[in-house]
């Protein structure tokens, strides 16, 4: 009896810590930006004290914007690829629409954050607003400190 029980204690044992080891592949696998953006949520997290009802109605706002953020990013490094791949081939004229693209991207990030401060501004106080955007800035300047680490950010 008492062998039996070991062994099933073993066998969770082994499936526990296999279930580990496959998590953190997986989690290495998706990158250090993941890892950044957990880092960065904890950060805020740390900083900003949210009562529940303010975390509620801020983590929200805060994830859409940050998804059309890397959208729109992921469309300014296609158009720079294409512009990188293409260049010796291009007219003046797509040239002149690549930079106006350019602008239009950089046009379209403001107003993004334009719209997060808004709604920010409706679901936190002034002082936790402002707190935000100093954390959102230590943090980057964390980040550019760290970015050379080679393990990445400690």
């Amino acid at each position: 009896m008492n062998y039996k029980k070991t062994m099933r204690q073993l066998k969770k044992y082994y499936f526990f810590v296999l279930f580990g080891i496959l998590l953190s592949v997986g989690a290495a696998a998706q990158g250090k930006k993941d890892a950044i953006e957990v880092i960065r949520v904890k950060w805020i997290t740390d900083s900003l004290r949210l009562t529940p009802l303010e975390a509620q109605q801020f983590w929200p706002l805060y994830n859409d914007y940050q998804q059309k953020l890397e959208d729109l990013r992921v469309q300014r490094r296609q158009a720079r690829k294409n512009m990188k791949e293409n260049f010796e081939g291009m007219s003046d004229k797509d040239i002149e629409a690549f930079i106006d693209q350019e602008l239009d991207f950089k046009q379209k990030e403001l107003d993004l954050a334009k719209d997060f401060h808004k709604k920010m501004k409706a679901v936190l106080p002034m002082k936790k607003v402002a707190l935000y955007y100093r954390t959102i800035e230590q943090f980057n300047k964390w980040i550019v400190e760290h970015a050379g680490q080679k393990n990445g950010p400690k």
